[in-house]
């Protein structure tokens, strides 16, 4: 099971570009790549709170205050990976590379647990009465870029003890025209990606191990 989507905002105009990458408004899947599985049920199981060592406070508030539903590891090696996946799709492309920054690689692992955790998969954020993204990083964490970008992929498995490899993530990026705009665009210069691999997922996810990933770009 594979959803796309990208979102961008730039702090002097407040308006987003979000587009939808197909006709299912409510399941927003990303065309061609909607692969069903089989169900399988999973017991309810004890969640332990994972801390974010390089969090601003803020941003650790916030991470603090997320319910703990749905068991979750952040997935720093894969981060890494797709960090540098993207980098390298810059460079061939003759752009500069994207800088890693802390407050984004926060924001980014805050709002991919935020979806597992409440069961959503928007760039709009239910615990925020609905508020865009931009809301989050501005308003709430504080984050001080002019234009920032966010792109939001999952990936969905069931009945199978299969990785899901991050490769499936940037290739559904790149597949999708927006998204492989945000990689690709000369003027961010930081970026931060957040990773998270449950053992199970609520509703919106069928109820499979996924994959969630974030990106946020900056400038």
């Amino acid at each position: 099971m594979y959803r796309f989507k990208f979102s961008r905002y730039s702090r002097l105009l407040r308006m987003t570009a979000c587009i939808l990458l197909t006709s299912l408004a409510a399941g927003c899947s990303f065309e061609g790549l909607d692969y069903l599985f089989d169900r399988t049920p999973v017991a309810t199981e004890a969640v332990t709170h994972i801390v974010v060592p390089f969090a601003p406070a803020r941003i650790a508030d916030e991470l603090e205050r997320l319910p703990e539903k749905y068991g979750y590891a952040y997935d720093e090696t894969g981060e890494m990976e797709l960090f540098e996946m993207i980098n390298e799709y810059r460079r061939e492309n003759g752009l500069q590379e994207l800088e890693l920054r802390d407050n984004l690689h926060a924001s980014a692992r805050y709002k991919s647990n935020a979806m597992l955790q409440l069961d959503y998969f928007e760039h709009t954020n239910p615990n925020f009465e609905g508020r865009g993204f931009d809301y989050i990083l501005w308003d709430v964490f504080g984050l001080k870029y002019t234009v920032i970008g966010e792109n939001l992929a999952s990936v969905g498995r069931s009945g199978t003890n299969e990785e899901i490899d991050v490769a499936e993530l940037f290739e559904g990026w790149k597949s999708s025209p927006d998204h492989n705009a945000q990689m690709l665009n000369p003027d961010f210069r930081y970026t931060g990606i957040g990773l998270v691999r449950s053992t199970s997922s609520g509703s919106r996810f069928k109820g499979y191990r996924t994959l969630l990933g974030t990106q946020h770009f900056g400038y």
